[in-house]
């Protein structure tokens, strides 16, 4: 081997050396299921090397032949016509959700840059199309990059149509320069993979939401839509309490991970708060109002609620947490955490501002204590007793909110022990209740037994 071939193969070594493999966890994703990434950068040269100079072989010396006359009757011959190169079929492109209205963006692509708009509806086409992955073409790659998780995160918070994105998200860029393609891959979990059943899964998902939208629809206010909402969920839907417990695990069963869904909802009626709070978006939704995905902390764990925004304001609903007991056909749901400002809400939650600012939630307008008179800040038995008797005519669970915890042991002090004024209470024939105090919220639940 000449001494050019042996530089070509260390320039190749070199080359090869410069190949990048790292492997970060750029995205916490929505609930406790942890995503991460990896990136490939291949970096390819810039030049190629100067190919060693070829001596040119001497041809030999042609040899003049004399041409025979050609005859009046000759004629060329003809030639024989080529078999005709057929034309590919075009591969018809999958829409997933023919026959469904899908927005093209939501709340929060508004919140991205001109880069995280891109690779979002580079993504959002790619789902729609059941594909599972997507190439960004001819980019500056460092900007595109340090974009992507801030896309994926909105992407999944916006559309819980998607109810399958929640595996892990892989991507690679191929680059010259600074320039090149970005390949973004979502590695399903192996139970969203069954593409003969996606259909019927996303119909029921569709559907199911459709038919509460429309029964919330009937109602004339907006409060009145969203409360009923609220309230199929909290009485439809049990908590899954399994799905909790193996929160973070590898091997968690299917149902477990669908629990996180809109999926886990509609089609299984269980789930844990991701799944409340992205089935209560999409009917939401539906109903043509702005509702959003909120996740961070709640009572020290991970958690998901939403905000709802109506006229400029921006309000928080937890349905969660106002299941009261997480049993499906309950006919009680709290409303401790409906349409509150964040005066209340931040009292045990704590919004994830990793990626995206926290909504500013000041009005206390459409707070449930505030629309039925059971907000107090002092002990007054005759308006107590007021807002028990509406409330009863909604349903078997009243609630009280006191300004301080002082104040709520007092009236739990005089409702229910020596002075037991709830016997005085005006609520027919039924006499046996039973209570309990929320010492975060200062918000005392009493249920009148029939």
């Amino acid at each position: 081997m000449g001494k050019s071939g042996k530089a070509y193969l260390i320039i190749m070594a070199v080359l090869l050396a410069l190949t990048v493999i790292t492997n970060s966890d750029w995205w916490d994703s929505i609930g406790t299921d942890p995503g991460e990434y990896s990136e490939s950068v291949i970096v390819t040269a810039t030049s190629a090397p100067t190919p060693r100079p070829v001596t040119p072989t001497k041809k030999p010396a042609a040899t003049a032949t004399k041409k025979p006359a050609a005859t009046a009757t000759s004629r060329p011959a003809t030639p024989t016509p080529r078999p005709a190169t057929p034309t590919p079929t075009p591969v018809p492109k999958i829409n997933l959700f023919e026959g469904y209205s899908i927005p093209q963006s939501r709340t929060m692509y508004t919140k991205l840059n001109a880069v995280e708009q891109h690779i979002y509806r580079e993504l959002r086409a790619a789902v729609m199309q059941d594909s599972n992955s997507c190439v960004i073409r001819q980019v500056q790659y460092k900007t595109y990059a340090d974009s992507i998780g801030r896309a994926l995160e909105a992407l999944q918070m916006d559309f819980p149509e998607f109810f399958w994105l929640s595996g892990r998200w892989q991507w690679q860029a191929t680059y010259k320069g600074s320039v090149g393609d970005i390949t973004v891959t979502v590695k399903f979990r192996d139970y969203w993979n069954d593409g003969s059943n996606k259909r019927q899964r996303i119909a029921t998902v569709m559907n199911q939401a459709k038919s509460v939208a429309n029964a919330a629809m009937q109602y004339s206010t907006h409060y009145e839509r969203l409360k009923y909402i609220h309230d199929w969920i909290c009485q439809n839907i049990t908590y899954n309490d399994e799905a909790y417990e193996t929160s973070g695990s590898e091997n968690r069963p299917a149902e477990h991970q669908m629990a996180h869904s809109a999926y886990g909802v509609f089609a299984k009626k269980t789930a844990v708060c991701q799944g409340y709070a992205m089935a209560y978006k999409l009917i939401a939704n539906m109903c043509g109002y702005a509702c959003e995905y909120a996740r961070g902390e709640a009572g020290g764990d991970s958690h998901g609620w939403n905000y709802v925004t109506l006229n400029g304001n921006n309000y928080w609903v937890d349905v969660t947490w106002d299941d009261e007991d997480g049993k499906k056909g309950s006919a009680a749901c709290r409303y401790t955490y409906f349409m509150v400002s964040s005066k209340y809400l931040y009292r045990d939650h704590a919004v994830n501002t990793q990626h995206f600012a926290a909504p500013v939630c000041n009005d206390d307008s459409m707070d449930y204590f505030n629309r039925y008179g059971c907000d107090f800040a002092q002990y007054d038995f005759s308006a107590i007793n007021a807002s028990v008797k509406r409330q009863v005519a909604m349903g078997d669970l009243v609630h009280l909110r006191f300004e301080d915890r002082q104040l709520m042991d007092l009236a739990v002090e005089y409702l229910f022990g020596s002075a037991g004024h709830w016997r005085q209470l005006e609520v027919g024939d039924r006499k046996n209740v039973t209570y309990y105090r929320d010492y975060d919220q200062l918000v005392i639940s009493i249920r009148i037994n029939r």
